[in-house]
């Protein structure tokens, strides 16, 4: 939802029993860009995101397929078992430390 009037939102929020997020940095409350939506938009209607494959360059990956497809960051770790990841990325305009599911399947 995109709204001028955060603080009406966020009164309406707290009555649903659900799990409800305004985003935010801290305490400030932050809109999303274009590219943040255009990226919420991958999940589809059911917002379930595809495991992510890519390839390892020294400490960094490439995402080429998934839901990061086009995405690049340090990982800070590797499960290959259990195939998720830790990446440090840029996204909501900060940066983030994101845990992926994730198929390495190259290393450069």
């Amino acid at each position: 939802m995109n709204t001028n009037q955060i603080e009406e939102v966020m009164c309406q929020l707290k009555k649903i029993p659900e799990l409800t997020k305004v985003l935010g940095v801290g305490q400030e409350i932050v809109p999303l860009s274009e590219e943040d939506n255009h990226f919420i938009a991958r999940g589809g209607a059911d917002h379930i995101y595809r495991i992510n494959k890519g390839f390892m360059r020294g400490e960094y990956v490439q995402i080429e397929e998934g839901a990061f497809a086009g995405y690049y960051g340090k990982m800070e770790k590797v499960d290959r078992h259990n195939r998720y990841g830790i990446m440090r990325t840029n996204l909501f305009e900060r940066e983030i430390e994101l845990e992926i599911g994730l198929l390495i399947y190259d290393r450069v």
